[in-house]
């Protein structure tokens, strides 16, 4: 939702300067990002009240759309190459199982 306080005139970051007036609508205005991740799950959903959808809000719409393209070249270097693991280059289990009591419980 846009604040009241972008309105007034002590305000020094008004709505005249960050949003421009023929990009609002008379109503009820809301500002709605939606940026979706890997699939289709709850993270990608939007939740709203019923009464603001009865009360007539999303009648008009304007929409805008950004797209960013992210380099992850630095991460991918830097990730932790893993080993296959084997079971004779782990001391502390092998010798473990064999000493528990049978009712695998130790006290």
């Amino acid at each position: 939702m846009i604040s009241d306080c972008l309105g007034k005139p002590g305000y020094l970051f008004g709505h005249n300067a960050v949003l421009p007036k023929p990009n609002l609508f008379n109503g009820q205005n809301a500002i709605v990002a939606v940026n979706v991740h890997l699939g289709y799950n709850q993270v990608d959903s939007l939740v709203m009240k019923c009464a603001s959808l009865e009360r007539g809000m999303f009648r008009s719409e304007h929409i805008r759309s950004y797209k960013a393209k992210v380099d992850n070249r630095e991460l991918t270097d830097k990730r932790e190459v893993r080993r296959i693991w084997d079971r004779s280059q782990c001391k502390a289990e092998t010798h473990g199982k064999g000493h528990s009591p049978e009712s695998g419980i130790v006290i």
